[in-house]
């Protein structure tokens, strides 16, 4: 008989294997269900400021005749390089020019990309590069003398925490993006809700108005005769010569335009919806925190009767990124630019609100205060473990620079030996040499004695070697293994 499956068992199995497919007996196909494609997660990034005219540290006088009403709608505007007559800037630190590589700027003037130079240094430079295209030396952006602007730098303290400041009260038309003090008269002329670049208020204002350009023109006159007078060089005599005829140029072109403008000139309305914020008195974009407003709020019960100014402990530092969900959520920041960076500072209230008040706000404080100590304590561990790591790399590249200067000498690593220990070393040693002073000729010669003769220590040496031997020998012959015989073939 054939060992064969039975056909029943068979079929069994095929009929199992078989799939039924519904669309021979509905009579139409269904659509096979798609898959959706794998969710990517896209990192929003987070675009800074793309022209410089939008920085919150820098102030631009504009002159005119110019269409100003429009930056009004919309803070993001870039402003036309052509219409700006003078930009002052707030800086922490000391700018140096990128040609004489001097802190103090001779009549000092800005590019459209941002980087300062001294008007001398750039006649020079260019001089030097009359065939070639005029690039600035650190952004590659182009450089025309037409393009460049007077500039003011104003140096100021940086904020940090645990400093002492003080904060001006401000008010702001709703619509609009000037900022003008509370309590404060204005005494200088208005247009269109923007106020003149040597007014009090104007150290707040990113745009204010040029009504008068000889006053900084004359400022950097005065600078390049004075540099003229110290200057030896021919070159750099030609160079200031060269700028100051091209000063004089613009102070005679300032004068049609003063002429021209005068009578456009408006009074500031007064309208009756502000919103009211805090900043700091220098004019850097640092805000009172939202806490300490409401803090103030339940004090004073209404914006208008804050005090002008406040001075407080900086307790904290938090620094906000502009966005439409910021300004919707604050809009005290209606005024400042996307993609700015602004900061807003807790300060210790006691001193300003009542004991009464800040009670009410305890909860709020302490967690604030929590976190601080938290991150405070962070930020210690991970100073503690870049230290230790930036150790231990100064000691292997110590030890790599010492073997590649001489690299057949071992470089020993040095160990610390614990004060115990060294002690536990000297005594040992003492020991070891007071025993040796204490020998006489007598003891040596009489361990001289002591030691057994070579004929002796030879014979013994030899019964140890017989011994080993006859050990050997009872044992069992090694095994051979695949190795030896394959060397055992190739030897022969």
């Amino acid at each position: 008989m054939d060992n064969k499956p039975s056909q029943g068992r068979h079929n069994k199995k095929e009929k199992k294997n078989q799939k039924v497919h519904l669309e021979e007996y509905l009579g139409f196909k269904i659509a096979a269900k798609k898959e959706p494609p794998p969710v990517r997660i896209k990192k929003v990034q987070q675009k800074g400021l793309q022209d410089i005219t939008l920085s919150p540290y820098c102030s631009f006088a504009i002159r005119l005749p110019a269409e100003i009403i429009q930056y009004h709608t919309d803070p993001n505007i870039p402003l036309e390089w052509e219409t700006i007559g003078m930009v002052t800037r707030l800086t922490t630190h000391q700018f140096t020019c990128p040609i004489c590589l001097d802190h103090e700027f001779t009549a000092c003037r800005v590019n459209r990309c941002g980087h300062l130079f001294c008007w001398p240094c750039v006649i020079r430079y260019l001089w030097a590069t009359e065939n070639q295209a005029k690039r600035c030396p650190i952004c590659f952006d182009p450089v025309k003398g037409s393009n460049l602007r007077p500039m003011i730098i104003k140096r100021v303290e940086a904020v940090q925490e645990g400093n002492t400041i003080e904060m001006q009260l401000l008010m702001r038309e709703k619509g609009k993006i000037s900022l003008f003090k509370c309590g404060e008269p204005i005494q200088e002329k208005v247009m269109q809700s923007f106020i003149d670049y040597k007014s009090s208020h104007a150290v707040f204002n990113r745009i204010t108005l040029q009504l008068d350009e000889r006053s900084i023109l004359e400022d950097q006159k005065s600078q390049l005769e004075a540099c003229l007078v110290k200057t030896e060089d021919s070159f750099e005599r030609s160079a200031i010569e060269k700028a100051l005829e091209y000063v004089g140029k613009e102070i005679e072109s300032s004068h049609a335009n003063t002429n021209d403008t005068r009578n456009t000139e408006e009074p500031l309305r007064n309208p009756s919806k502000y919103y009211y914020l805090y900043q700091i008195s220098d004019g850097q974009p640092y805000f009172l925190h939202p806490l300490n407003v409401k803090m103030m709020l339940k004090e004073y019960g209404n914006f208008e009767n804050f005090p002008v100014k406040i001075t407080g402990k900086v307790l904290e530092i938090e620094d906000t990124f502009i966005t439409e969900f910021e300004i919707k959520k604050l809009g005290i920041f209606n005024h400042i630019a996307r993609g700015a960076t602004v900061s807003q500072v807790e300060i210790d209230m006691r001193g300003i609100c009542s004991y009464e008040t800040t009670r009410m706000f305890d909860n709020e404080l302490h967690q604030r205060a929590n976190k601080r100590r938290r991150l405070k304590v962070k930020e210690e561990r991970c100073q503690q473990e870049i230290a230790k790591r930036s150790k231990a790399e100064e000691e292997a590249n110590n030890l790599l620079m010492a073997y590649f200067e001489n690299p057949q000498v071992a470089v020993p690593v040095r160990r610390v030996t614990p004060p115990k220990k060294i002690e536990e070393v000297k005594k040992i040693e003492e020991k070891k040499e007071s025993e040796e002073a204490g020998k006489s000729i007598w003891s040596s010669f009489t361990d001289v004695l002591k030691k057994p003769p070579r004929q002796v220590v030879r014979s013994q040496r030899q019964t140890e070697s017989k011994e080993k031997e006859e050990e050997n020998g009872n044992e069992d012959p090694p095994k051979l293994t695949l190795f030896d015989l394959v060397k055992h073939k190739s030897m022969k």
